[in-house]
């Protein structure tokens, strides 16, 4: 559910003309407890992306990333 509902929101943004890239990744659950989950190579985690900027691993949690 949760991601249709990043799809739905990520078409929302390109009609608006924001300037967000995001990559969704599809999940097929195949019993109650668990699934399939696409592989999204060459990307980055926010962790990854946190740290390069400077910011915490924790960042995502405070008030001031940087």
């Amino acid at each position: 559910m949760t991601l249709q509902l990043l799809r739905s929101m990520n078409a929302m943004w390109r009609e608006a003309g924001v300037p967000v890239i995001l990559t969704t990744y599809r999940c097929a659950p195949t019993w109650d407890l668990g699934g399939l989950v696409e592989v999204v190579t060459n990307a980055d985690t926010v962790a990854t992306i946190q740290t390069e900027m400077g910011g915490k691993n924790t960042g995502a949690f405070s008030d001031d990333v940087m």
